[in-house]
C-alpha cells in the first residue's frame, strides 16, 4: 500500500506516510478505516515521497474531504498537518484543507513544506 500508518505509543500523533503514485481510492481506503480505527488526536500526512495519479481530479478532493469530515471531522482539539515539498502536492493539500473548512470540520489544518515546522505546530510549540 502506498500509505503506511503509524500511531505513537502515547496516542497523540498518527503519522500517515505516502510513497509513490497515489490514487483517490488509496485515500478513501485510509479515511474509511478511521471510522473503525480512529487516528490519534493529531495527524501528520507526509507526502514528501508521493505524487498524485493521473486519475486524480479536483472532484476527488471534495469527495475525500466529505468522507474525512464524517470520519474524523469532530476532533475539536485535534490538528492535522500536511507535509508536501512539491508545488503540485502542496497546492492539492491547500485545496483539500479549504474543502474541509467549507464542510465545517472542527479540527485545525495546516500545510507545511518542512517536517520540523509541522511537528512543532502539531505539538503546540509555536503557540498555536
Amino acid at each position: 500500500m502506498p500509505i503506511e500508518r503509524h500511531t505513537d505509543p502515547s496516542n497523540t500523533l498518527t503519522i500517515l506516510t505516502a510513497t509513490g503514485e497515489l490514487t483517490p481510492d488509496d485515500f478513501m481506503e485510509i479515511v474509511t478505516a478511521f471510522k473503525e480505527d480512529p487516528p490519534a488526536l493529531n495527524i501528520l500526512w507526509d507526502f514528501r515521497e508521493a505524487y498524485p495519479a493521473d486519475s486524480f481530479r479536483s472532484g476527488n478532493t471534495m469527495e475525500i474531504a466529505a468522507l474525512s469530515k464524517s470520519a474524523i471531522g469532530s476532533r475539536r482539539d485535534g490538528k492535522t498537518a500536511y507535509l508536501a515539498t512539491s508545488e503540485l502536492v502542496f497546492g492539492m493539500c491547500r485545496m483539500f484543507t479549504t474543502q474541509l473548512d467549507v464542510r465545517g470540520a472542527l479540527h485545525k489544518t495546516m500545510v507545511f513544506d518542512e517536517m520540523d515546522k509541522a511537528l512543532k505546530w502539531l505539538s503546540g510549540e509555536n503557540g498555536s
